[in-house]
């Protein structure tokens, strides 16, 4: 697979990146990586799976 662009590729990518829609996508990548990035997968799980415990008790 070739990974690399041609000129006219690069001008739409950045193009793309510069537009308000591309702006509010890189937005969203950066929270999200904040987001997930923070180490709180283990708490997630834990919460998840005390939740679907409590649901089968009723």
């Amino acid at each position: 697979m070739n990974w690399e662009f041609t000129e006219e590729e690069l001008r739409g990518i950045v193009s793309f990146l510069e537009s308000p829609l591309g702006e509010h996508y890189l937005d969203g990548t950066w929270r999200m990586e904040a987001y997930t990035g923070t180490n709180m997968e283990e708490t997630e799980e834990l919460l998840v799976r005390q939740a679907v415990e409590l649901y089968r008790t009723r």
